[in-house]
C-alpha cells in the first residue's frame, strides 16, 4: 500500500522542480530578447553613424584638400582673332626692355591728380607735378594700395615721381613707356624733404602686398641677371589680376613668368586658384607673326555666353589669355587692338612742384 503521503510530497517536489526549469528557461529568454532588441536598437545606428561621419569627413576632406582645376576648355569654346600688328604689343603683360622696345599704343589713360586722395576726399599721397598720367586701371589699383597701406602705417608720405614717359625723357625701351609702372619716391611735408623710397620698415609693407592689388615688385637686386637692371627698389609694375598673385607665388620675375607660361596650352592650361578662391586657367597662344591676325581659343559656357577673360601680347612672339572660370558675372573682356578710346580728359595743373 502506497503511502499517500509521500506520494504527494514527492509530486510537489516534481512540480516544484519543473516550475523552476520553466522559470529558468523564460528568464534566459526574456534576458536573450533584451540583448538582441538592444543589439537591434544601438548597433545599427551607431553602424550608419559612423559610415555617414566617414563619408562626411571624405567629402569634406575632398572639397577641402582637392586643389582647382580647370575643366577641359575645348568643349566648347570660339575663336577672337587678335590684330598682331597692335594686340601682340599691348596689354599688362607686355616685356618693353632694350631688345624689346614699346611700339604699342597708349589707351585708356588719365592724371595722377585725383589719385592721390582717400575717399573721404583726404591728401594722403603726392606727386612731383600732376601733369604726369598713367593707365586708368593702373591707377585705380595704385590708388587702392595707397589708401590701404595709409590705414595700416598712418603714413602719409608716398610720392609719385613717374608714370608714362613723355617729352623728352621718353624712351621706347623704358617699361614707363605703357603707362603700367610707377616710380615712388617720400615726401616728408613737415621738414620739407624728399627722402628715398625703401622697402624697409613700415614701406616694407609695400613690397609684401603690392601683388593683391596687381601690381609686382618689378626688379629686385637678386633678379639682376634676368631682368638687365640692377635692383631698383622704387619701381613697380601693374600686370593686374591675377598675374601678379601667381608672380607673387612663384618667385619669378616678369622674363621669368612670360617663358614659363609657354608650358601650357588652350588644350593644356595652367590651373590657379587664387587666395580668394576664385579658379582661373592660364594659356599661351603663340602668334601667327607671319599673318595679319592670330586667331585665339577661348571657353565659352554650357548654353554659350561668356566668361570673363583677358588678353595680352608679350611685346615679341605670343599671346597670354587667363579665363575666371568660378565667377557668375560675366564682364565685357578688354581689347587690346587700336580700336580702343583714349580718355582726352585734362589734367588739374598748378605751378607748384609737389602735390
Amino acid at each position: 500500500m502506497v503511502n499517500p503521503q509521500k506520494v504527494k510530497v514527492y509530486k510537489y517536489k516534481n512540480i516544484a522542480a519543473a516550475l523552476a526549469v520553466v522559470l529558468l528557461i523564460a528568464v534566459g529568454i526574456s534576458t536573450h530578447g533584451n540583448t538582441v532588441e538592444k543589439d537591434k536598437i544601438n548597433k545599427p545606428d551607431t553602424s550608419s553613424s559612423v559610415a555617414d561621419n566617414e563619408k562626411k569627413k571624405t567629402d569634406t576632406t575632398s572639397q577641402t584638400d582637392e586643389p582647382f582645376k580647370a575643366d577641359k576648355l575645348t568643349k566648347n569654346y570660339k575663336y577672337e582673332s587678335v590684330k598682331n600688328g597692335t594686340s601682340l604689343n599691348n596689354g599688362n603683360l607686355v616685356l618693353i626692355n632694350s631688345e624689346y622696345p614699346f611700339t604699342g599704343a597708349i589707351g585708356d589713360t588719365d592724371g595722377v591728380y585725383s589719385y592721390l586722395f582717400d575717399k573721404s576726399g583726404e591728401q594722403i599721397m603726392y606727386a612731383t607735378s600732376t601733369l604726369i598720367s598713367g593707365d586708368s586701371e593702373m591707377l585705380d589699383s595704385f590708388n587702392e594700395m595707397g589708401c590701404d597701406f595709409t590705414k595700416e602705417t598712418g603714413l602719409k608720405t608716398l610720392m609719385v615721381t613717374a608714370l608714362l614717359s613723355e617729352g623728352e625723357d621718353a624712351s621706347d625701351t623704358d617699361e614707363n613707356a605703357c603707362g603700367r609702372a610707377v616710380d615712388l619716391a617720400l615726401y616728408d611735408a613737415v621738414n620739407g624733404t624728399y627722402p628715398e623710397f625703401t622697402v624697409e620698415g613700415d614701406y616694407a609693407w609695400i613690397s609684401q602686398n603690392c601683388w593683391k592689388y596687381g601690381f609686382i615688385y618689378r626688379y629686385p637686386a637678386e633678379k639682376s641677371d634676368v631682368t638687365g637692371v640692377s635692383g631698383k627698389i622704387n619701381h613697380f609694375r601693374y600686370v593686374g589680376v591675377p598675374y601678379a598673385e601667381i608672380m607673387h607665388n612663384s618667385g619669378e620675375t616678369l622674363e621669368e613668368f612670360l617663358e614659363d607660361v609657354k608650358k601650357y596650352s588652350f588644350e593644356s592650361p595652367m590651373s590657379f586658384e587664387s587666395e580668394s578662391g576664385t579658379g582661373y586657367a592660364v594659356y599661351y597662344v603663340r602668334g601667327d607673326i607671319d599673318q595679319t591676325t592670330t586667331n585665339i581659343p577661348v571657353p565659352l559656357k554650357e548654353d554659350n555666353s561668356e566668361y570673363y577673360y583677358s588678353v595680352s601680347g608679350n611685346n615679341y612672339d605670343g599671346y597670354v589669355v587667363f579665363v575666371n572660370l568660378t565667377d557668375e558675372i560675366t564682364v565685357i573682356p578688354e581689347k587690346t587692338d587700336d580700336t580702343s578710346v583714349t580718355d582726352e580728359s585734362s589734367s588739374e595743373t598748378s605751378d607748384e612742384n609737389y602735390y
